[in-house]
């Protein structure tokens, strides 16, 4: 699950003692535009433009000649014809050249548009790629006014040490549609900018408030009044205006610059070239198309900290698989790290929009690229490659960087797996922070982890393992992906416990599996024995059934085995016809969706783990008897495994203790032995008598009194080995006759989707199925307690390679297509498309602008 930011209130002074830069001087406040009071809250034209002059009072004032404002609205039409904006939002913008090729309104857009002349001057196209710098959100109407009032009233009740809090009640789940807005805003700026960190301001009626973004938590300001020109507004606008270190103050990303139109077209040109498949040449002409920038991007190799180092790990007999189930995966260079001086190396790529983006604010925060190597050296058929950027969490022993995860597999000959060109933190060793965790305290709060800004570079661009083309050469991506779990548990000793649809990757040349994301794998030593402590690492929908219910279990090869199976099955029933199609959305949000809180800690499982109690599997193919023997092998497979399990045991050592309520008390009322007996044996062709079923009394312990006697998590069987799940998938792959991949039945069914998120609270990124976060974070967070299918935009090359929920991947897409969600870049003359509620309210916005 992505998690939703949380929000540290903060009082205005401590927030801007956080941005450079003095303040105004009196004499400089007064030349500051004062707006008028907007006593009609509901007329979102006027707030506007009061604001529009508040910031252009102050820019000048401060002589800014590099930022603007600019109101940029949302359109829709009616019958070929532009009408009014359907919701009015504004921020401010970069004056460069390109920003204003981006955003100024073409001679059409004007032509078709029903706004006067004198109004349309201060509109301009809203562009997340080259210009929004601090978004604006407006909201008005008589629940703002309610709320701004609410908001006040808090402020007036609490005191300076009272202000860092969580979750404030203006964002209480209930009555979100402001953090949803600012969610949703701020997603694209993340996506499509390199940032480190963005500010925003929100402001509903004469009540505003500043905010502070990045990928650790979210600080705001208490809300304040902004009609005077001492305002924290107007203070914040001048000190933004007068920074001193300009973009890199305002969260720009300095190891990101756009790339000049000879680099561009280097970069271009790969997707005619006869070499690539026709799959790669795509991802080219999406990353390099004219509505985006490309940019060129630095790579820092350094040696790694002593407190993020390798353990010494022994090195084990070797145990590869045979030779028909490898690749040849060139080795990276390995070498024995050495102290002494940090030994830098910086690399530069090429890259343009991403291939994906992860559907989150805070944590990882992953983006993909396909990138163009422009080191000298590199011959033309090996410059495009994967580029990887994140920012991972940072705590000291615990954590390292997923290069050097790599540099280890290589060095134990581990295959199928992505080669390692570099990867690094950008700008140096942890130079890239987030900074949130530093305004706080522990005394009020726990801090969030810090995270860092990182690049992994790897040579195979692949293609999403959803891109299979029959059932037997998914089950032999399955094997290859397999077998290289096997080689690095069996070789290196590491376990990746990330396994996934999205971490699951198809070598578009040799149409091999191979297996990514190595940054959440453990070593053996490092899994511990015994309770640990409950984390949420991995993607939740392919978790073990163990690890949801027994949430202090530590991780073991068998679950990642398990793993394995849950992604087959959920392929399965995405690709081809089942006896549970008709009803695939309930079937797949209770078995990969399901969960609940105890004790403040996420726990789920409980639908997994009854199917593995049956040696069948849950659902039965439908026109492929071959693939239902190979499902009916898998699931007899998992029955022979946890018939081992005792979950007694398991609950003794790993769960968390569920409140006993039941009153077990020696019995004194009379009972009539006799009469029940006869009333037993008067059933006529009574079975024979059984013995007791009762096997001790209840108060008698029924696990072992230590770890020492029987630890219940190693449990011998199926999924404790690699080979008889490979060995299933193998003699499936090989078959003579393939069961070509069927329609996209997550997608058929997307009316029914639309219709569940419909009837639930829509709070943006927060959907359970999306979950793929560290282990150091903690895992009594807030979350949503409901199931949710976020709009998020995803790249438009398809799916996201680490893909969220089952099904939300696509309901983001076909959400914001049919709601009007899906242009941020759209000119006065295009259609955005709008839902019936934002309709209902257009005739009066109409009212209001003219």
């Amino acid at each position: 699950m992505a998690r939703r930011p949380q929000l540290r209130l903060f009082s205005e002074e401590s927030f801007l003692s956080e941005v450079p830069t003095e303040v105004p001087t009196v004499s400089q406040q007064r030349k500051f535009y004062a707006p008028d009071r907007p006593e009609d809250v509901s007329r979102q034209w006027h707030i506007h433009s009061q604001l529009s002059k508040v910031v252009g009072s102050v820019f000048e004032e401060a002589q800014c000649d590099t930022l603007c404002h600019f109101i940029t609205p949302n359109h829709t039409k009616s019958r070929s014809k532009v009408v009014y904006p359907e919701s009015l939002t504004c921020g401010i913008y970069l004056k460069s050249a390109l920003a204003d090729a981006a955003t100024t309104l073409a001679k059409d857009d004007r032509q078709s548009s029903h706004l006067r002349p004198e109004l349309l001057k201060h509109f301009r196209r809203c562009s997340y790629h080259y210009s929004v710098t601090v978004p604006i959100i407006v909201e008005c109407g008589n629940r703002f006014r309610s709320l701004a009032n609410d908001a006040m009233d808090l402020v007036n009740a609490r005191n300076e040490e009272d202000l860092c809090v969580e979750n404030d009640a203006l964002f209480d789940e209930d009555d979100s549609d402001e953090l949803l807005n600012l969610q949703e805003v701020m997603f694209d700026v993340f996506k499509y900018q390199h940032r480190t960190f963005s500010f925003a301001i929100s402001i509903f009626g004469d009540t505003c408030r500043l905010l502070r973004f990045d990928h650790s938590e979210a600080v705001a300001t208490m809300p304040f009044k902004w009609t005077s020109t001492q305002s924290t507004l107007h203070t914040f606008l001048w000190k933004i205006a007068r920074m001193d270190n300009g973009l890199i103050d305002l969260g720009y990303d300095p190891s990101a610059v756009v790339a000049s139109d000879g680099e561009r077209a280097m970069f271009a040109a790969m997707a005619s070239t006869p070499f690539l498949p026709q799959e790669l040449r795509t991802y080219v002409e999406q990353a390099t198309a004219d509505s985006a920038p490309v940019y060129k991007v630095t790579v820092t190799t350094a040696p790694p900290t002593d407190d993020e180092g390798l353990p010494d790990v022994p090195v084990t007999a070797d145990k590869s698989l045979p030779d028909t189930l490898a690749s040849n995966v060139p080795e990276a260079d390995a070498g024995p790290r050495t102290h002494g001086p940090p030994r830098y190396r910086m690399h530069t790529f090429l890259i343009g929009d991403p291939l994906f983006a992860a559907e989150a604010l805070v944590g990882r925060c992953t983006k993909g690229y396909v990138a163009y190597r422009l080191d000298e050296d590199v011959p033309v058929e090996n410059r495009l490659c994967f580029l990887k950027d994140c920012w991972r969490p940072y705590v000291a022993g615990r954590t390292r960087p997923e290069h050097l995860v790599y540099e280890r597999l290589h060095s134990h000959s581990v295959q199928l797996i992505a080669s390692l060109i570099c990867g690094g933190d950008v700008g140096g060793p942890r130079a890239q922070q987030t900074t949130v965790q530093n305004f706080l305290s522990d005394e009020v709060h726990q801090r969030p982890v810090p995270r860092v800004h990182y690049r992994l570079v790897t040579q195979e661009v692949g293609i999403p393992v959803t891109e299979f083309k029959s059932f037997q050469e998914l089950a032999g991506v399955f094997a290859a992906a397999l077998a290289a779990h096997s080689e690095a548990w069996n070789k290196a000793q590491l376990l990746h416990r990330d396994i996934s649809v999205g971490n699951i990757m198809i070598d578009p040349n040799s149409r091999r599996g191979f297996l990514i994301d190595w940054d959440l794998s453990r070593f053996e030593p490092e899994l511990g024995k015994g309770p640990v402590e409950p984390d949420r690492s991995g993607t939740w929908q392919y978790r073990s059934a163990l690890l949801l219910q027994f949430p202090r279990k530590p991780c073991r090869p068998s679950d990642d085995m398990e793993s394995f199976v849950h992604a087959f099955r959920q392929l399965v029933l995405r690709f081809t016809r089942t006896s549970v199609t008709e009803t695939l959305l309930s079937h797949v949000t209770t078995t990969y969706e399901e969960y609940f809180q105890r004790d403040g800690v996420l726990m789920g499982g409980q639908c997994k783990l009854s199917q593995f109690w049956y040696p069948h599997p849950p659902f039965d193919v439908v026109g492929d008897v071959h693939l239902q023997e190979l499902l009916d092998a898998v699931a007899k497979g998992c029955y022979s495994f946890y018939d081992q399990v005792k979950l007694p045991h398991m609950q003794a050592f790993y769960g968390i203790e569920v409140k006993n309520e039941a009153q077990i008390k020696p019995r004194t009322d009379p009972v009539d032995v006799n009469f029940l007996k006869r009333l037993r044996d008067a059933i006529p062709n009574a079975a024979p008598s059984v013995s007791s079923i009762f096997k001790h009394p209840v108060s008698v312990t029924s696990h072992p009194a230590s770890l020492d006697e029987h630890d219940p998590c190693e449990v011998d069987g199926f999924l404790s080995s690699h080979s008889g799940l490979l060995d299933y998938l193998v003699q499936y792959a090989v078959l003579d006759e393939v069961h070509v991949r069927g329609e996209d039945y997550f997608k058929k069914y997307m009316s029914d989707l639309r219709e569940a998120s419909t009837s639930t609270r829509n709070l943006s990124r927060s959907n359970i199925g999306s979950l793929s976060m560290a282990g150091s974070v903690s895992s009594s967070l807030p979350l949503n307690r409901r199931l949710q299918l976020p709009r998020v935009p995803i790249a438009s090359s398809g799916e996201s390679v680490r893909s969220g929920s089952s099904l939300d991947s696509l309901s983001r897409k076909h959400a914001r297509q049919d709601e009007g969600e899906g242009t941020s870049m759209c000119p006065v003359g295009e259609v955005s498309g709008g839902s019936k509620a934002r309709a209902k309210s257009r005739a009066k916005q109409a009212k209001d602008i003219d």
